[in-house]
């Protein structure tokens, strides 16, 4: 089964459970997805799970945007708001790779592109992120690059 039929069947059920938060929120996520599709010229074929787990990320990462906000301007109400939204919306990605694993990855980047310091980080970057798409997050293997680079260089 597909994920976009997973959600909409899971809006259903939170529709006859009287589940108005997690109704709310995927109701946005499938929005979002519709929206894609448009975009995409994909109406037809339909969006793969890929492209619909880089939705919910992203639907993911605002939230997170907005919770670093709301916390700046005082308002836990609207952060726990978001929060429960990022619990409803976690269930539809793969986990995320532990930092042991982005480690190995992104050293076996360094190798491939015989990296020697900083200056080489888009390098690192481009083979690493190839290699973890929708499975680490973008900053997380910046970091870790950047603290790895940092290390070979001393």
């Amino acid at each position: 089964m597909n994920l976009l039929n997973v959600l909409r069947e899971d809006l259903k059920k939170a529709q006859l459970g009287k589940k108005e938060s997690v109704s709310t929120t995927l109701r946005m996520l499938l929005s979002e997805i519709h929206n894609l599709e448009i975009k995409e010229r994909k109406k037809e074929t339909g969006l793969t799970n890929e492209e619909i787990i880089g939705v919910v990320r992203k639907e993911m990462k605002k939230r997170n945007d907005a919770i670093e906000e709301y916390q700046k301007a005082k308002r836990e109400d609207l952060v726990a708001i978001e929060k429960e939204e990022i619990t409803i919306l976690e269930q539809y990605v793969p986990p995320q790779l532990q930092d042991e694993n982005i480690q190995r990855v992104v050293e076996d980047s360094i190798r491939e592109v015989n990296a020697s310091g900083m200056q080489d980080f888009g390098k690192v970057m481009k083979v690493a992120m190839a290699s973890l798409k929708g499975k680490a997050a973008g900053e997380r293997i910046g970091e870790i690059v950047k603290k790895m680079l940092g290390n070979s260089a001393s």
